[in-house]
């Protein structure tokens, strides 16, 4: 029985000498012996800093296959760049230059050599090119968008050789105008030794210059810290089963971000932020502005039955570099290595020495893929915040500790849901809800010491339970032991304001906005809320009115009410009393009560009610008005 042929997907390139054969009818001694020059100070080094493997040489060309079609089009327009300063000195009519055609798709794997329609449309692309140009197909620009610095124009539908359909083609632009020789300047095609020296005297610019534009720091939102900073972007699922699978993808990504984040030093941009990049083009040099860090970890998933393809590229945003690029081919049960592995070159190219593998690696982890597929889907509902999804999130954590029951991550998060079960009155006994998020946070610490997740929950449930000084050590815990979470400051930052630390919370408060960038909005509320009972009302008002502008609709009243308490004690009586009056237009049966339920509950009582006790003097009643 024939076995099926091995396919994989992946970025072919295809370069071609122009009228090789006029060039060796000039001069053939001298076109082979440059050509070979070419090759090897070139095309080589620059298919070997690309991450490009030279499949064979065609006699006056040659073929690459490229795991990252990015790096593909990088490594054509390095070639076609440095080959323009290769030849800026001889006539033209003697000048070798380069065609290129770069296709993604379906190859087949033959020892060394591939073959199929997914090279034969590379080199049918060759022939389109322009003389020193770049032709590629639809698929290469649909996934290269804007990562690779370069503009695509359209060529229009091209009829090729030995395909039944017209191929839409496009060439690249790649910002180097061609160098014209002198006139009158003539002299014979040089050989390889004359090359290199010609190569040499450039200063090799080409291997020194950014691999693209790098982000300019006085336009990032936040200044670069002085420490190490990366932002991981939600891996793209690239399959036709997205909708299937695409959860691998997610779960990889966040997970790297929640290992990376115990790295001790390490500014790791929080999830929210980054996965506001899911599904849209990626501009590197954007995201580094955007988040104000430099590193920049990107990625790609493919499954095919039990195997997959998942790609990953580090780039240095503030330099223009490319640290690292990898290709993992793996089935797809090894998603869990793969994780560590990457999460392992990530922190070693960051930091440029040898990490040992268990000072990243997680423990609590999984090695049932189902469980993990369980958590993952359910974590995508939690992370919404809502009434609504945290019910629906509940039924995914059970399934994943019934198939794992090693696993501490499904513990961490069911805690989470008995919080806010008992905090939303989602449940018929809060305080049965709040003991189970105690039990379930401490489970998930016994099975991993270092689960910031659990420390968060845990803290928030004892806080309820008004187990002050418990809840304070568990999140302070929390933000120790992930150090690069924004989630486990934020929380730690909003129990110490209601155990009466608020001046202790305030640089959680600023690390947490500072790893979220764009922070949820509750965050400034509580932050609002803690100044104010620091006496600092001015400072108070400012951030309710972040607050403000990033909440949800319907919470207006309590906007207002913030902002006259604040004005009253800053003693602009008339300026509070027409915010309360907008407070009481949202809503007639304003009252303290309503307020209190707004409020977690302080384990000093008398913090909120000077608060409350500045609203009454603005008209603002213990209770609503009785209804006649």
């Amino acid at each position: 029985m024939t076995s099926e042929p091995q396919r994989r997907l992946s970025a072919i390139l295809v370069a071609d000498v122009v009228e090789y054969s006029r060039l060796v009818r000039l001069d053939e001694p001298g076109t082979i012996s440059a050509l070979r020059g070419v090759l090897d100070n070139i095309v080589r080094p620059t298919l070997t800093r690309r991450n490009g493997r030279l499949v064979k040489l065609l006699g006056d060309g040659a073929l690459a296959e490229f795991a990252s079609v990015v790096d593909a089009v990088r490594c054509a327009v390095d070639i076609q760049t440095a080959m323009t300063e290769w030849v800026s000195d001889l006539p033209e009519a003697s000048q070798i230059r380069f065609r290129i055609g770069i296709n993604l798709g379906d190859i087949i794997i033959d020892g060394d050599d591939v073959l199929g329609d997914g090279v034969n449309l590379a080199a049918r692309l060759e022939g389109l090119a322009e003389p020193g140009g770049i032709c590629v197909s639809r698929t290469v620009v649909t996934h290269v968008g804007n990562k690779a610095d370069v503009t695509f124009r359209p060529m229009g539908p091209q009829k090729v050789k030995n395909f039944a359909d017209p191929v839409e083609a496009f060439s690249v632009a790649v910002g180097v105008a061609p160098v014209v020789p002198a006139p009158g300047k003539r002299r014979r095609l040089v050989p390889a030794a004359i090359a290199v020296a010609v190569l040499l005297g450039a200063g090799g610019w080409w291997l020194t210059r950014p691999d693209f534009t790098p982000a300019d720091q006085a336009k990032m939102t936040m200044p670069l810290p002085a420490s190490p900073s990366i932002a991981v972007l939600p891996f793209d699922y690239l399959g036709q089963d997205k909708e299937e699978n695409d959860y691998i993808a997610d779960g990889l990504s966040e997970n790297i971000i929640s290992t990376l984040a115990r790295i001790p030093d390490l500014l790791v941009i929080a999830r929210n932020s980054t996965f506001t990049y899911k599904g849209k083009p990626v501009d590197v040099r954007e995201v580094a502005e955007n988040f104000g860090v430099r590193h920049v970890l990107e990625g790609s998933v493919q499954v095919s039955g039990d195997t997959m393809r998942v790609t990953a590229q580090l780039v240095d945003g503030v330099d223009g570099r490319h640290l690292w690029t990898q290709v993992y081919d793996r089935p797809v049960a090894d998603i869990f290595a793969v994780q560590d592995e990457i999460t392992l070159s990530v922190a070693q190219a960051i930091y440029g020495k040898t990490i040992a593998g268990n000072d990243l690696m997680a423990t609590g982890g999984t090695s049932s893929l189902e469980a993990w597929a369980e958590w993952v889907a359910g974590s995508g509902h939690l992370i919404k915040a809502l009434p609504e999804d945290i019910l629906r999130s509940e039924p995914y954590f059970h399934r994943a500790i019934a198939l794992d029951p090693d696993f501490a991550f499904p513990y961490a998060s069911l805690a989470h849901v008995e919080f806010f079960k008992a905090r939303y009155a989602l449940s018929d006994d809060p305080a049965k809800s709040l003991d189970a998020a105690v039990e379930l946070a401490n489970n998930a610490l016994a099975l991993d010491p270092n689960n910031s997740l659990a420390y968060s929950a845990l803290g928030m449930a004892l806080l309820i339970q008004r187990r002050a000084d418990a809840a304070a050590n568990a999140v302070i815990e929390g933000a120790r032991v992930a150090p690069g979470s924004a989630f486990s400051h934020a929380s730690a930052a909003w129990v110490l304001t209601y155990v009466g630390r608020a001046e202790e919370a305030q640089p959680f408060f600023e690390r947490a906005k500072r790893m979220y960038v764009y922070p949820p909005w509750w965050m400034f509320g509580t932050q609002s809320q803690g100044l104010a009972d620091l006496g600092e009302h001015a400072a108070a008002n400012e951030v309710l009115r972040v607050a403000e502008g990033l909440s949800p609709p319907g919470l207006g009243l309590f906007w207002h009410a913030g902002y006259a308490q604040n004005l009253l004690a800053l003693g602009q009586e008339e300026n509070a009393r027409r915010e309360i009056a907008k407070a009481f237009e949202l809503d007639s049966n304003l009252s303290i009560q309503a307020l209190r339920v707004w409020d977690f509950p302080y384990s000093d009582p008398t913090i909120p009610e000077r608060r409350y006790q500045r609203l009454r003097t603005l008209g603002v009643p213990d209770v609503p008005p009785v209804a006649n």
